[in-house]
């Protein structure tokens, strides 16, 4: 019977021991800033624009840090550092903004000689929201919540001509 006890013991320790050290918050790397929260709205036509990449391009050169998201069903881009600490450095940004259309992968069921041949590739945003030297879209970042929407006009569908950057 105390062999029993021992045993659930040794297994209860290790338990709580893996829980509490899986629940730990993961540290920081060195010297990033203080980060603030930053939730962007994006809509086109009206509507929310969803499924579309956000990356906000700082204005500081000494900024080095990755800060950016994906737009959810409501169009809407909760912002990460380095792609999983949430929110952002202090400071003056260019937001981009993309989405594209892609073909879809064709079935493995089909041989190569039934295979549809391969699709076009559609931005689904103006190309100008893409580039950070072309982009309209700015957002300065401060200590708190920072939230601001961005419309983007009229949808579009324009095709890419050449292979699909990565």
């Amino acid at each position: 019977m105390r062999e029993n006890w021992w045993k659930w013991g040794v297994t209860l320790l290790s338990a709580t021991l893996v829980l509490s050290l899986g629940c730990q918050r993961e540290t920081r790397p060195a010297g990033m800033p203080e980060l603030h929260p930053v939730a962007l709205t994006f809509t086109q036509d009206g509507t929310p624009l969803a499924g579309a990449t956000v990356r906000l391009v700082p204005q500081d050169t000494s900024n080095t840090w990755y800060s950016g998201g994906h737009t959810d069903e409501r169009g809407i881009a909760v912002i990460q550092t380095d792609r999983k600490y949430p929110g952002v450095p202090a400071g003056t940004y260019k937001v981009t903004v993309s989405k594209l259309e892609m073909p879809a992968p064709a079935s493995a069921d089909l041989s190569p000689l039934d295979a549809p041949p391969g699709g076009s590739t559609y931005d689904l945003v103006p190309s100008e929201y893409a580039h950070p030297d072309k982009t309209p879209l700015q957002l300065t970042v401060t200590a708190g919540e920072n939230q601001q929407e961005f419309d983007l006009g009229a949808a579009v569908r324009i095709e890419r001509k050449g292979p699909p950057a990565l």
